[in-house]
């Protein structure tokens, strides 16, 4: 089965309409991505990534649609968002965690986003690319902790931009502050499908590749895999992730979550494809008798043998 008839598979079980999937329209994914409203004219036309930064960007008139989507919580409970439709295909959702506590998450529909800090009484004067402002430390109750996450958040000015350009995710580190990233499961593995490596300052990386993705869901769908293909980013600021540490001991860690390839690896474990392995579950389960029952039983056993 081709990337396009499964991504078509996948958007007819979400429901929405989306007339790109009729005819032979070629690369879908970079079609849906670009419906999606996830490129813009430059990067459809080059998919090469910027060598500057400090170039000056078009501003386009500014319609509902092209609009930055977030929604921000201080809260650690997940925000459940409103119904999605095509527009929202390659949102990210994004989580961070100050050595393991949530400090906020948020959904960002965007092609650029930068993540940066704010400290107390200064303000952020960019609009594009969106800012993602790191929470203040300062309810944080272990001090020593607070001294460390405040220093690293220091040198993370001028921020780490991210980046959607042709099908994959782009990341550029431009502050002091070492950031590292790997791939891995939704909830951390300790083998991640790619080994953190450091981002390097000032040079555009690709972190995600949205076509490996899919190739890999449609060799899971088909059995061909036992594994379900990985699409959680993780960016420790920092400290290196391939240290051993478990990532919630990380005192600044990302999480980002492509909201397009959660939907359709859901999509295919709701058609009964799973990575669990019934033979290595080992499950247990508390007898449902009582203590009274049990020597009951003991006992017309031994009445047996007598």
């Amino acid at each position: 089965m081709s990337l396009g008839s499964f991504l078509a598979r996948g958007n007819a079980g979400l429901q929405t309409p989306s007339p790109l999937l009729s005819g032979d329209a070629g690369d879908l994914l970079l079609q849906v991505l670009q419906y999606s409203h996830l490129l813009d004219s430059e990067s459809r036309a080059d998919s090469v990534p910027p060598q500057a930064s400090g170039q000056e960007q078009e501003h386009l008139p500014e319609e509902p649609h092209a609009a930055w989507q977030m929604e921000a919580t201080s809260s650690p409970r997940l925000q459940h968002p409103v119904l999605m439709t095509e527009r929202n295909l390659g949102s990210l959702d994004v989580t961070i965690m100050y050595k393991g506590r949530t400090v906020l998450q948020a959904m960002v529909g965007h092609p650029r986003c930068v993540f940066l800090y704010s400290p107390v009484g200064s303000a952020i004067r960019t609009s594009e690319p969106q800012p993602v402002i790191f929470p203040s430390p300062a309810e944080l109750p272990d001090q020593k902790q607070l001294h460390y996450t405040e220093t690293l958040l220091q040198h993370v000015s001028p921020g780490l931009q991210l980046e959607l350009r042709g099908p994959s995710l782009w990341a550029l580190r431009m502050g002091k502050c070492k950031v590292y990233w790997e791939v891995g499961s939704p909830m951390g593995s300790t083998n991640p499908s790619t080994p953190a490596q450091l981002l390097e300052r000032n040079c555009h990386t690709p972190i995600f590749d949205f076509s490996t993705f899919f190739r890999e869901l449609e060799e899971f769908r088909a059995r061909r895999r036992q594994g379900s293909p990985h699409y959680t980013i993780y960016l420790g600021f920092g400290q290196d992730l391939s240290a051993g540490r478990p990532k919630e001991k990380s005192l600044i860690l990302v999480k980002l979550e492509p909201w397009l390839c959660k939907t359709h690896l859901e999509g295919v474990q709701r058609e009964g494809v799973s990575s669990l392995d019934s033979s290595s579950l080992g499950l247990c389960l508390s007898s449902t008798n009582s203590l009274y029952d049990d020597i009951e039983h003991f006992l017309m056993d031994l009445g047996q043998w007598a």
